[in-house]
């Protein structure tokens, strides 16, 4: 995440050598300041880019007797984590909402496959509007929305706070917390651990909704729109153990994706904004954050892509076998065969 958020506080309080300072930066707070910045990459009051290297700096004054018994400055608020978690709704909602019709395409003919054997992804779709018009393509809608709106901001708000959480563990570097020092020493790592835990708790909460989806594209009359479908989902067969069931076949995809995802963007993105500093220092022009946004968000997609490509296949396979037998017995499949 691009940070532009002075960490100044007017209400810090610092203390070194028994002085304590109220109302600005001490000495102590320009210390954290400094540290805290080299670890998160972030961008001082005015604009200047401070970022990583791309494994994370290792901190300086490890063995200094200096210590600051001042609380860190307040950088990620309740308000900042709301704001990321919306952004990041926001984003996963769109992308994956107007890929509504082509998972819903996919899904019936993973579903029936004789039927639609020999036709190309177009012909499907003209076959499916022919059949049962153009609102066919829409199946699914509501829970996508749902689904993925949670997911969304939990994984990108949860991210950064967890993130910011392990960076400022026990006070930061600056007051010797052995977490903070592995996360400044090891950044990769540790931003990749954070982004497997907010994906198990994301992927948890978009199961059932992912569920409601297929079964309502498999078949339109499964139920009345998004919450009477979860309800049924729930009372019918195993109900949240047979829900929940279909949970490994999930993370297989979902966490190697994030766990490379948003870690990558993060050091890709903080070596381009080095790379960024080090040109206008030189007297060249400046970069603007799109410019390093998107170059960014496309390594971290590509790498992320790959890495869950066996997942990916995996759940596939998964929901291929599940919805063939399902059919046979005349009910709508699930993933993975759950529900």
């Amino acid at each position: 995440a691009d940070h532009n958020v002075d960490m100044a506080s007017p209400t810090a309080t610092s203390t070194l050598g028994g002085a304590s300072t109220r109302g600005g930066m001490s000495s102590c707070a320009n210390q954290q300041r400094r540290r805290t910045g080299a670890v998160l990459g972030l961008r001082n009051s005015g604009g200047t880019p401070r970022a990583p290297s791309l494994l994370g700096r290792r901190r300086r004054g490890r063995g200094d007797a200096f210590r600051c018994s001042a609380a860190l400055p307040e950088l990620l608020g309740a308000a900042v984590v709301v704001k990321y978690a919306a952004a990041g709704a926001v984003g996963s909602v769109v992308s994956h909402c107007g890929a509504v019709p082509l998972d819903v395409i996919k899904t019936r003919v993973q579903i029936d496959p004789e039927k639609f054997a020999g036709q190309g992804w177009l012909q499907n779709g003209q076959t499916l509007v022919a059949e049962e018009g153009a609102g066919v393509l829409l199946g699914g809608l509501g829970s996508t929305t749902l689904g993925y709106s949670v997911h969304g901001g939990i994984k990108y708000g949860g991210f950064e706070a967890l993130k910011y959480a392990l960076v400022h563990h026990g006070g930061g570097v600056a007051a010797g917390s052995p977490i903070a020092a592995f996360v400044a020493d090891h950044r990769l790592p540790a931003l990749m651990l954070a982004g497997m835990s907010v994906e198990f708790v994301a992927s948890l909460l978009l199961c059932p909704l992912e569920q409601t989806r297929i079964k309502m594209i498999a078949d339109p009359g499964y139920a009345d729109g998004t919450a009477a479908a979860v309800t049924r989902l729930f009372s019918e067969g195993d109900g949240a153990r047979g829900v929940l069931g279909s949970l490994p076949a999930i993370w297989i995809k979902t966490v190697p994706y994030t766990m490379f995802q948003l870690p990558l963007y993060d050091v890709t993105s903080s070596a381009l904004r080095d790379a960024a500093a080090m040109l206008l220092a030189s007297g060249g022009v400046a970069v603007p954050p799109i410019l390093i946004q998107l170059p960014a968000s496309f390594v971290a997609a590509f790498a992320a892509s790959l890495v869950s490509q066996p997942g990916d296949t995996l759940l596939s396979t998964i929901n291929k076998g599940s919805a063939r037998k399902m059919l046979a017995a005349g009910a709508p499949p699930g993933i993975s065969g759950a529900g």
